[in-house]
């Protein structure tokens, strides 16, 4: 699941505020439901231009 944080964080996932990571679902909703993040919709055809990983198996992480 996509992701945009809210505020920065570390843990299982660390990001900064503003970024978006792509997640796996159960720790993007953990994440949401605390108001860390908040899910990105892509809109159809458009790229998330992930740029890099943070330090885990397919979390794409893009800095703003």
């Amino acid at each position: 699941m996509l992701v945009k944080a809210l505020v920065s964080f570390a843990g299982a996932v660390t990001m900064n505020t503003g970024d978006t990571a792509d997640i796996d679902e159960k720790t993007a909703v953990s994440l949401i439901s605390c108001g860390l993040a908040e899910e990105v919709k892509e809109k159809a055809g458009e790229s998330n231009g992930a740029v890099g990983n943070n330090s885990g198996k397919g979390k794409k992480v893009t800095k703003n």
